[in-house]
């Protein structure tokens, strides 16, 4: 069972949670749409969760970085939509954080 964790001051999720076995990191929108980014190990969850990070802007430029999404265990090439079914992200780019730090500063 994950350890959601509330995420006070963010306009774009109202909880996130980290499984480190998994490497994935569990987004819940307002509307209580959930989503899981995958291939992201504990130094992406750490960028991700940072003091005064963005969750919105980490999600949009780093973690939504891939669209090959599965949707109800089927791939499927397509930009995330917000639907009111499951969805997860197979990669969250590993190799974009650094990147992402060297542009945001």
């Amino acid at each position: 069972m994950l350890d959601w964790i509330p995420v006070s001051g963010s306009e774009r999720i109202v909880a996130e949670a980290y499984d480190a076995e998994e490497e994935r990191i569990y987004v819940r929108f307002p509307n209580d749409v959930e989503w899981w980014y995958g291939a992201c190990p504990p130094d992406v969850w750490e960028e991700f969760t940072a003091p005064g990070q963005s969750r919105g802007t980490y999600i949009a430029q780093v973690l939504n970085y891939s669209q090959t999404v599965a949707t109800l265990g089927s791939p499927q090439v397509r930009p995330y939509r917000g639907e009111q079914i499951t969805h997860s992200y197979e990669s969250c780019g590993s190799s974009l954080p650094s990147a992402f730090r060297a542009a945001t500063g």
